[in-house]
């Protein structure tokens, strides 16, 4: 971890070796400790420091950006000096967008103490609660515990800086029945250490694995659908990859209306459906700039069903007149007042999905997506969960799972793609699925 002092004396003595037009500078480091477990065993402890800085040199347009570990002078003068000949030799680009200048960066405290200081004994502890779990019904636990004490920073020679630190703490867990058969899986993430109960989530896996086994074969085709919160964040993920003004600007994207327009600000989806940007809400403590140097601010993508935002990169912004924003990270997805089990009691004849995995996008133009169902995977008749079902492969639309949803619960903290967000479970008619599966 470097404290904001001694990032700023790295970026100042960068910008004085640097004879370049534009310099940026995108430094992030700290500690990743994890604790493995498998076979109710502990099996691997281990902890990485780590510290990576990227610079980029422009002389005009043509750019270059060089990586390195390490904050040493002569190291750093070295890279300078090859980034600053790299980028002579390299053609122009149009599309560079030069330094930002100062930016209003709000400060977000996601640092807590009480994980950054968590031992090798406390991870092993939080293991023991699982494994434990796993013990009590003949079931076997394998998973990862990982606290991450990490900043980010970045500085533009033009004025732009930003530094950010947070912790997060992340438990990942598969339990599985002693044939193999039958699978449960949790996960939770959050800044805080009293945030993850170990115990519970242990619980939670445990009742999967053993309701999952002995799964019947039903046929593929089109079902009711409650999707829980890990498996609602796939259509969350093609939501995200959807939302960029230029693909859907130059026709490539599902919200493009032809022409150079966008379907911006025409009602898409349910009206239950609210995704915002909120790096301050005390959910997920985002983080308050982006890779670019963007400043994250609270910004509704999708209101009461309304695509209200896209986002335009910089470059973009200079080419199309349009005004930059910042990019859709740490994404909270508004919920209902639903309970889980008040959607399946809603459901005559259906599924119960715990998540996906191996997922993909298919059509960009329509974000269809595909992959295959995982770790618990029930049929629900009469509004109950009835009996554990083989997994399928779904193709599915991201549009219209988010059109034709009609219940959701309150949204839950996940991972996302480098980020945290958070997610409802959801309830959707006529989701299709294609095929049969064996995996477990």
């Amino acid at each position: 971890m470097l404290e904001i002092e001694r990032v700023q004396a790295i970026t100042a003595g960068i910008f004085r070796a640097a004879t370049a037009d534009s310099v940026r500078i995108w430094i992030e480091g700290g500690t990743r400790a994890f604790t493995r477990f498998a076979n109710n065993e502990i099996h691997q402890t281990g902890e990485a420091v780590d510290l990576r800085i990227a610079i980029t040199c422009a002389f005009g347009s043509r750019h270059a950006t060089v990586k390195l570990n390490g904050a040493d002078p002569a190291m750093i003068e070295a890279k300078v000096r090859l980034c600053e000949d790299l980028a002579r030799m390299l053609p122009e680009d149009p599309e560079y967008e030069g330094d930002l200048g100062q930016q209003k960066i709000k400060k977000i405290d996601a640092w807590f103490d009480d994980t950054a200081r968590m031992t090798p004994a406390d991870r092993v502890e939080g293991a023991i609660q699982i494994v434990n779990k796993a013990k009590e019904f003949k079931l076997s636990a394998g998973g990862l515990i990982e606290n991450r004490n990490e900043f980010t920073a970045v500085a533009h020679r033009a004025g732009l800086f930003g530094y950010h630190r947070r912790t997060e703490l992340e438990l990942n867990t598969t339990l599985r029945t002693a044939d193999g058969q039958g699978s449960g899986w949790a996960q939770d993430i959050s800044t805080q250490r009293g945030d993850i109960n170990f115990a519970l989530l242990g619980s939670a896996a445990a009742e999967k694995a053993r309701a999952s086994a002995g799964a019947k074969e039903l046929p593929p085709g089109a079902y009711t659908v409650v999707l829980e919160p890990a498996a609602a964040s796939t259509f969350l993920t093609g939501l995200s990859y959807a939302l960029d003004a230029r693909a859907n600007m130059e026709g490539r994207g599902p919200f493009s209306a032809g022409k150079g327009k966008t379907r911006q600000g025409e009602k898409l989806f349910s009206g239950k459906l609210t995704v915002r940007t909120a790096p301050d809400s005390p959910l997920l403590l985002g983080r308050p700039f982006a890779p670019s140097g963007m400043p994250q601010t609270r910004t509704d993508w999708v209101k009461e069903g309304v695509l209200s935002t896209l986002f335009v990169s910089r470059s973009w912004a200079k080419k199309s007149g349009a005004a930059a924003t910042c990019e859709p990270r740490d994404l909270i997805m508004s919920g209902g007042e639903s309970t889980l089990d008040e959607m399946i009691a809603g459901v005559d004849k259906g599924l119960l999905v715990t998540r996906f995995w191996y997922t993909n996008l298919v059509d960009p133009r329509t974000v269809t997506m595909t992959g295959l169902t995982r770790d618990g995977l029930f049929a629900i008749e009469g509004g109950k969960v009835v009996h554990p079902v083989k997994n399928m492969r779904f193709n599915e639309s991201m549009l219209r799972v988010f059109k034709d949803m009609d219940a959701l619960s309150e949204p839950v903290r996940m991972p996302g793609w480098d980020d945290m967000r958070a997610v409802p479970a959801i309830r959707v008619k006529d989701f299709r699925f294609t095929s049969t599966s064996d995996a477990v």
